[in-house]
């Protein structure tokens, strides 16, 4: 149990497993489009991921002095290093659209960051708005990005299924808010520091609900039963989270589930 929770805190520090989470609703998006796309775009979205939330999750906190005498600090500042090395190639090797999206989601992160006007807080201090950053963000890198390797034409199916992973993911960040409801400041004016638990969940049983309604009603094929149940497993970790629980339930296994969804996928 020792080796195992020193494993799960390596993966939430170093914010690997988050990457693989977005790795796969990349990968998501590109079973459900049956589309290929190149391993730039897939390195891209892991080593990007990856930095990114090593940066807002550090950014504040990162002391030079602290980090030399810590040997656990400097691996972790060492693999942020070479993963901004990777994603900045990767970044280049994208066509313009690609980048200019990329650049959108980087702006977004910075914005969750930075106070980008004078005399205003970053993003993650306006009042419900952190969640929508965040949400806004990853739609943008695993589903539109990938969108853009399409030869057809836009229509309405994948219109749709860009509002069905925002409505997943929104609801998969209702739960997240829940758990850091603990370590939230109060000034931040999160979800349910303002509606309160039970009706952030009835909010993210909403948006999952959206979610099962498109599936059921405009994209049922053989491969949907893999999609609803996973869907209720995310019911289940939405039934059962809790304001005190720990940060495993949803920093580890929560961010599992989206990797396990894609290999069963591949799978079958």
């Amino acid at each position: 149990m020792y080796y195992f929770r020193r494993f799960a805190d390596f993966c939430i520090d170093s914010s690997i497993l988050v990457a693989f989470a977005a790795l796969a609703f990349l990968q998501l998006t590109v079973i459900r489009l049956n589309i290929s796309i190149a391993y730039e775009l897939q390195f891209f979205v892991f080593f990007g991921t990856q930095v990114s939330y090593s940066f807002v999750k550090y950014f504040h906190y990162f002391n030079f002095s602290t980090i030399k005498r810590d040997l656990y600090k400097r691996l972790l500042l060492l693999f942020s290093f070479f993963s901004l090395l990777i994603a900045g190639y990767c970044f280049f090797e994208l066509n313009g659209t690609m980048q200019v999206v990329a650049v959108l989601s980087l702006l977004i992160t910075l914005l969750y960051v930075f106070p980008f006007f004078s005399g205003s807080n970053s993003g993650r201090e306006w009042i419900g708005f952190k969640v929508f950053l965040v949400v806004l963000s990853w739609t943008l890198v695993t589903y539109v990005l990938p969108v853009f390797t399409l030869e057809q034409e836009f229509s309405l199916e994948i219109f749709f299924l860009g509002c069905q992973r925002f409505f997943l993911i929104y609801g998969l960040m209702c739960i997240y808010e829940i758990v850091d409801l603990q370590f939230d400041n109060q000034l931040l004016q999160t979800l349910p520091q303002r509606i309160g638990v039970k009706r952030t969940k009835l909010f993210s049983f909403f948006w999952l609900s959206l979610f099962l309604i498109i599936e059921i009603y405009f994209y049922s094929n053989q491969f949907s039963w893999i999609n609803l149940s996973f869907l209720f497993i995310i019911f289940l970790f939405l039934f059962f989270v809790k304001e005190n629980s720990s940060r495993y339930f949803s920093d580890f296994w929560l961010e599992i589930v989206p990797v396990l969804w894609w290999l069963v996928l591949v799978i079958f």
